[in-house]
């Protein structure tokens, strides 16, 4: 028993003494921890007191055991002794800083870090593989290159109080998940280069940059949330990350996206902001899966490699109006796209720019040919793909050129469209009259002119013509950007068909007047969209004024719709410069409600010289012959002023706001001035049995 208890004592001192080897709390002064520790093999050590870089190359240096560090009651000092460099070449180390190297390599699992701390030194903690976590005190405002480059963190979470994040600071961190950055600093290049599981990264709202090759490697990082603020991403920033999208249409400041930037990731869709203005070599270069991209029209080359192996693209609309240089092997390998569009604008396509696209059959074009590059379509099996130009003159154009000419070339044209421009209307209609006159308009599609093909222009292509205008789809007159430039494809007046106001009560018929102001331009020809509010009618179609007698009146009337046309078959302009051009019948119905627009849209109008302008929308308010109309009778004023609706009256009331629209809204009105806020446009105030019509500036 005696035994027994004299082998327990004996143990019970030996773990005690063993403890005190691995476990240490010592209170230092500056330069004098090697003194206080005198078994190397120490685990745990706290330190109070003050320090500076001879205590830390004390640790990093000797205290090769040491998993637990607590600095929390430390003050770091500024040491210097320029005849002795203490760290490799540096002799002068800052104060409240852990210096640079110090600690590399160590096998550090827990660190606690003193608060005041200020800066966390080059290298630091770089291939301290056992560090899981590390919390960062509010004081700190610098986190040094490489700082915990190959450290095995976890997650990080950046305060709001660093200002300078340094190259690679996280780089190579094979176990880091997560990241946050509390504040609006610039994510430096490499700073989380080769991090194979980070998944989450958060940034604070005011984040600018991202630099090279930060997320390069970053293999679960399968979607991130880049902020509004964003003005470059860098060279490499997410090559080889696991990007599956990414949509920058938010990033309204990204001024810059670096070469390769997202080279080789798993993207399958991307967006770009509009605002966008420099597109690197090879941005998207072998995203092998990505099916979608939109570039924006801001853009005017696409450098080389852009899409490069990106086979999963099939759109054909990748190139806007606006481009001007498509880059070498630009889209080099788009085996899937079946059929591509050239835009107008583009000057230049590159050294095998389209090279490997196997699965062309169709290329269309609109313009005269581009230069090109050696080898564009190298593997394409030019003579199987038809290229379609839009006139005969076009196609031998193209017919001249190596490269061009390898293609099937044939002219494409839209039955109608007379003169290429890919809208069937009222120019179409003076370039056949011109022909039929034997005046050669300047572009003129003779298959296009067929339209009963008969392999002759005669009468009957025009009336087919006509009914093709009239009966066309209704769409809004295209305002296209020209060739790279700010103009418009078709020049806009000031010019108006409008529509003269109506009064009419329910089971009533009036006389609308169409009328036209032309005092910029003398017309031929136009044609105007007219839109009835609901409760009226049209009977019957247009007919002509005395100041058109000398053109044809044809409409196409369907209920509430009507599309007119008036043109003349000798190119006479329409006389005088204001005044009723057309007269159409309107009938009222019980669902008639008196205040309501009569909208003329889609306007376009042609000159004796067959130049094509667009007018603006107008509308002219509807009212009844009981008097709704007349202000005078009303005890409510009721009138439009700068962002609101002003509203006078001696009783409380309730009031209907329309926009035109159709949205509504109900106000209640007290005695006296009632303002209502409104965004600007047309409105109609239903008020004590009265309509008002306002506009609101």
């Amino acid at each position: 028993m005696k035994t027994t208890l004299r082998y327990t004592l004996c143990l019970l001192a030996l773990l005690a003494c063993m403890t005190n080897a691995w476990a240490l709390e010592v209170e230092s002064t500056s330069g004098g921890l090697e003194h206080l520790v005198s078994d190397h093999s120490v685990t745990t050590l706290k330190v109070t007191g003050t320090m500076d870089a001879r205590d830390f190359k004390f640790i990093g240096y000797e205290l090769t055991e040491l998993t637990e560090l607590n600095l929390a009651g430390v003050t770091i000092e500024a040491y210097s002794d320029v005849a002795h460099p203490l760290i490799g070449t540096t002799y002068t180390f800052e104060s409240d800083v852990i210096p640079h190297n110090s600690l590399i390599g160590a096998k550090l699992e827990n660190v606690v870090l003193p608060e005041g701390l200020k800066g966390i030194g080059q290298a630091a903690f770089a291939g301290n593989t056992a560090l899981r976590s590390i919390t960062f005190p509010s004081t700190l405002t610098s986190i040094g290159s490489y700082a915990f480059n190959g450290s095995g963190l976890t997650s990080v979470t950046i305060p709001e109080g660093i200002t300078h994040l340094g190259e690679g600071a996280f780089a190579h961190c094979a176990s880091l998940e997560s990241v946050t950055l509390q504040g609006a600093v610039a994510v430096p290049a490499r700073a989380f280069l080769g991090d194979v599981l980070l998944s989450a990264v958060t940034f604070a709202p005011g984040t600018t940059a991202i630099g090279d090759a930060a997320f390069t490697g970053c293999a679960a990082l399968a979607q991130i949330a880049l902020p509004a603020t964003l003005g470059s991403i860098g060279r490499e920033a997410f090559m080889e990350s696991g990007l599956t999208s990414v949509d920058l249409s938010a990033c309204t400041q990204l001024a810059s996206i670096g070469d390769w930037a997202f080279a080789r990731t798993p993207l399958t869709t991307a967006v770009l902001p509009a605002t966008l203005a420099s597109l690197g070599n090879g941005t998207f270069f072998y995203c092998d899966q990505m099916g979608d991209l939109v570039i924006p029209t801001s853009l005017t080359t696409t450098g080389d490699f852009l899409l490069a192996g990106a086979i999963g693209i099939t759109r054909n609309d990748l190139l806007n109006e606006g481009m001007l240089t498509v880059g070498d092997y630009a889209l080099y390998g788009l085996a899937q796209a079946k059929y591509f569009t050239i835009p107008a604008s583009v000057r230049y396509l590159g050294e095998r720019a389209m090279a490997g696209m196997t699965g062309l059959d169709t290329i269309y074009v609109s313009a005269a040919p581009a230069r090109l590059g050696e080898n564009v379509w190298d593997g394409v099996n030019q003579p199987e793909v038809t290229l379609y130009t839009p006139t005969d003159k076009m196609s031998l154009d193209y017919g001249k050129l190596d490269q061009w000419r390898e293609f099937h070339i044939v002219m494409d044209y839209l039955l109608g469209d007379v003169n290429g421009d890919k809208d069937i209307d009222v120019l179409d209609l003076n370039a056949m009259i011109n022909y039929l006159l034997g005046v050669e308009p300047y572009i003129f599609i003779f298959p296009a002119a067929d339209i009963n093909a008969s392999s002759d222009i005669e009468g009957s292509d025009l009336n087919s013509l006509v009914s093709k205008i009239l009966t066309g789809e209704r769409v809004i007159a295209r305002r296209v950007r020209g060739m790279g430039d700010n103009a418009p494809l078709y020049a806009t007046t000031t010019d108006v068909v409008t529509v003269e106001p109506l009064t009419i009560n329910a089971g009533a018929r009036r006389t609308l007047d169409v009328a036209l102001t032309a005092l910029e331009h003398s017309y031929s020809a136009l044609q105007a969209d007219i839109t009835l509010p609901e409760g009226l009618h049209f009977v019957g179609n247009a007919t002509g004024s005395e100041r058109t007698n000398r053109h044809t009146v044809a409409s196409n009337c369907d209920d509430r719709h009507a599309r007119i046309i008036i043109y003349s078959t000798d190119h006479a302009t329409i006389a005088g410069s204001e005044g009723v051009i057309a007269t159409l019948n309107v009938e009222a119905d019980s669902r008639f409600i008196a205040g309501e627009p009569i909208a003329v849209s889609d306007v376009v109008l042609a000159t004796a010289d067959d130049e094509k302008l667009l007018s603006d929308n107008t509308w002219a308010e509807v009212a009844t012959t009981t008097g709704v109309a007349d202000l005078s009778e009303a005890t409510w004023r009721v009138v439009g002023a700068q962002g609101e609706i002003v509203i006078t009256g001696d009783a409380a009331e309730q009031a209907q706001v329309v926009m035109l629209s159709g949205a509504h809204t109900t106000v209640d009105l007290q005695p006296g001035e009632n303002r209502i806020a409104a965004e600007p446009g047309v409105y109609v105030v239903r008020l004590a049995g009265h309509s008002h019509k306002i506009i609101v500036r």
